[in-house]
């Protein structure tokens, strides 16, 4: 697992280089989050933590649409889903069905998980996460995000407590299919 002081100190980073401001809507703080963006190798079962990107709490609510919905949050998330896409209240429902439907289909594979050369060259602190992600002969199965631990599972929306990550729609935005 990353050290919380390490993430501390990652996020305090990205705060710094997004001038404490979110990165998909420009709001300034407080209360920012430091999300990772993942990219995703479907064929080949690699996913790779590619970049940190800042996000508000009305933006991050759109990021976790499963999340909002599960802490009756729903409608702001997609208050802000269609604010920033400049879409209707259909199409961020769609957008979200859509995320599951490609969350339930990654969630059934085993994954490689892997951190860009680029982003352990700015932390490299985060090379605990391959260690953590080659100590075992099996790839990882759904993983938590890269700063509680890369090797829990959740097998269903259920077992993660109804939060699913929006994979799709927000501008500027690559989440993963498992979740915070």
């Amino acid at each position: 697992m990353l050290r919380r002081q390490d993430w501390g100190r990652i996020r305090d980073s990205e705060l710094e280089k997004a001038q404490h401001c979110c990165a998909v809507c420009a709001s300034p703080g407080p209360g920012l989050i430091c999300h990772e963006q993942w990219a995703y190798d479907d064929d080949l079962k690699i996913a790779t933590l590619s970049g940190l990107e800042v996000h508000c709490k009305r933006c991050d609510l759109v990021t976790h649409m499963g999340r909002a919905k599960a802490h009756n949050m729903w409608n702001q998330a997609v208050a802000q889903f269609c604010a920033i896409n400049r879409v209707t209240p259909f199409h961020a429902d769609t957008a979200y069905r859509d995320a599951i439907v490609l969350w339930k289909k990654r969630n059934l594979a085993s994954w490689i998980v892997r951190v860009a050369d680029v982003l352990l060259e700015h932390y490299p602190q985060l090379s605990i996460l391959v260690e953590l992600a080659n100590r075992s002969d099996q790839p990882s199965k759904n993983c938590t995000n890269s700063h509680s631990g890369i090797r829990a599972r959740c097998t269903s929306a259920a077992e993660a407590g109804g939060i699913i990550s929006l994979t799709a729609g927000l501008k500027t935005c690559s989440t993963p299919p498992w979740t915070h």
